[in-house]
């Protein structure tokens, strides 16, 4: 009788805060005050879609939720203490390196971040190309009335070289190396982690948070699906393009303009 096979295993850490648990506003989380309703049932939705995906691939997995007692709207699986809530994917990254020689894959995903089974199983695909110094990020998308587009594009629009074709599907490698989520095989990211710019919480791209992503990219050539909008996507409950334009932080031209730019991305 042939033994059964070993079934891969992934690590999940997911960092959680809620900045209104409080009732006050305080300078970390969303630019707003956050309705607690909404955002439980944003993480929840989020969890969900985690489990559904590794589990329509077969693939084991462990969730850690991490975050800072009495800010949080779930159960913690670890319970932390920082001087900065921004600083939590850093602590989740160096929490991940300790526990990844135990996994075969490792992921770090923000909680707003709803992922699915096809994007889940095209990006371990192409990031276990033991032969590669590339990884395949996630298109982070969000959607305003009929238009749907990925928000790290309009956050930071660009691109560092031309497209590319690999087994028939396009590529490119953007500028924004962040998109909410990290996923590497455990040896990946242990090269990625010892080999990293910054040791210590550090702003590379926009503001600490995104910097946690950004600062283990950093080791690989990154690339994005083509087109961004529709291939390799997360979509992302946060809304934080519209955000952004209600407080007068995006102009709606510049919106426009990071749109056209995504339009002729394939050239």
């Amino acid at each position: 009788m042939a033994s059964k096979s070993k079934r891969p295993k992934a690590l999940i850490l997911v960092p959680h805060y809620f900045n209104g648990v409080s009732g006050a506003h305080v300078p970390f989380g969303s630019s707003d005050i956050e309705n607690e309703s909404i955002r439980k049932s944003q993480v929840e939705s989020c969890q969900s879609a985690l489990n559904e995906s590794f589990q329509a691939l077969k693939i084991e997995y462990q969730i850690i939720k991490l975050g800072i007692k009495g800010s949080s709207l779930i159960d913690l699986d670890l319970e932390l203490k920082t001087e900065n809530p921004r600083f939590l994917p850093w602590i989740a990254m160096d929490h991940a390196n300790t526990l990844s020689p135990h996994f075969d894959f490792v992921m770090v995903i923000e909680d707003d971040i709803q992922i699915n089974s096809i994007t889940l199983e095209a990006i371990i695909s192409f990031n276990s190309q033991d032969e590669s110094d590339s990884i395949l990020i996630a298109n982070r998308v969000e959607q305003i009335l009929e238009e749907q587009f990925c928000t790290d594009l309009v956050a930071m629009p660009g691109w560092k070289s031309p497209a590319i074709s690999l087994n028939g599907k396009s590529y490119r490698e953007p500028i924004n190396i962040h998109s909410g989520l990290l996923l590497l095989t455990s040896e990946k990211f242990r090269s990625a982690y010892t080999n990293r710019p910054f040791k210590e919480p550090t702003k590379i791209i926009g503001d600490y948070m995104a910097s946690a992503f950004a600062n283990m990219h950093a080791y690989f050539k990154i690339l994005r699906a083509l087109p961004t909008s529709s291939e390799v996507t997360v979509l992302h409950l946060d809304s934080w393009v519209q955000r952004q334009m209600n407080n007068n932080l995006l102009e709606v031209d510049k919106f426009h303009e990071a749109l056209k730019l995504q339009e002729l991305e394939s050239i």
